[in-house]
């Protein structure tokens, strides 16, 4: 049944670390690109790292602190 499967089960642990991977970088821009909008980058840093790439477009959208 494992051999029906599209992936190599034996790969899936390498998926994960890239996907976790790609998670964390995005999660660097949404801080870097709220930092160059004036907002907290600490605050930012932890919301890019658990919430990934809606953190990075929640970080795009955000309005500039004046």
């Amino acid at each position: 049944m494992l051999n029906d499967l599209w992936f190599d089960p034996q790969l899936a642990p390498q998926w994960y670390l890239i996907l976790l991977i790609l998670h964390t970088v995005m999660g660097g821009m949404a801080a870097i690109a709220a930092h160059q909008k004036g907002l907290n980058l600490k605050r930012w840093i932890i919301f890019g790292i658990i919430g990934g790439t809606p953190a990075f477009i929640a970080a795009l959208l955000a309005k500039p602190k004046v």
